[in-house]
C-alpha cells in the first residue's frame, strides 16, 4: 500500500473486499452479499459484463465517508449499521424489493 497517500477507488475497493471476505470466512459464513461502489471491481466479480446498478447509494455513501476519515479496522458493525448509513440502506432495501416484485 501507499504510503502516507489517498488510496484509489479501485484500490479502496479491492482492499474493503479482501477484508470482508477473510471476516466473512473467519465467521463461517457460507453465504455473503456483497455491494460495491466501485464499477471496475464489480464488473470483474461479474465475469467482465456490466453490473446492474439497482441499490447503489449505500456503497456509495460509505466510499465517501470512508474516503474523509481515516477507517479504523476495529469498526465492525454486526447487529445494526451506522447511524449514518441507515436511512439510506433503508431506502436501498425499497428499491430493490420493488425491483424484484
Amino acid at each position: 500500500m501507499r504510503d502516507q497517500q489517498r488510496l484509489s477507488a479501485e484500490e479502496s475497493e479491492g482492499l474493503a473486499l479482501l477484508y470482508s471476505l477473510q471476516w466473512a470466512v473467519s465467521l463461517n459464513l457460507s453465504r455473503v452479499f456483497l455491494e460495491g461502489d466501485c464499477r471496475v471491481i464489480t464488473d470483474y466479480l461479474n465475469g467482465g459484463q456490466n453490473a446492474y446498478w439497482l441499490a447503489n447509494k449505500a456503497a456509495d455513501l460509505l466510499a465517501k465517508k470512508a474516503s474523509s476519515s481515516y477507517i479504523v479496522m476495529d469498526d465492525i458493525w454486526m447487529d445494526s449499521p451506522p447511524s449514518f448509513l441507515y436511512d439510506q440502506l433503508v431506502c436501498d432495501n425499497i428499491n430493490v424489493t420493488e425491483a424484484m416484485a
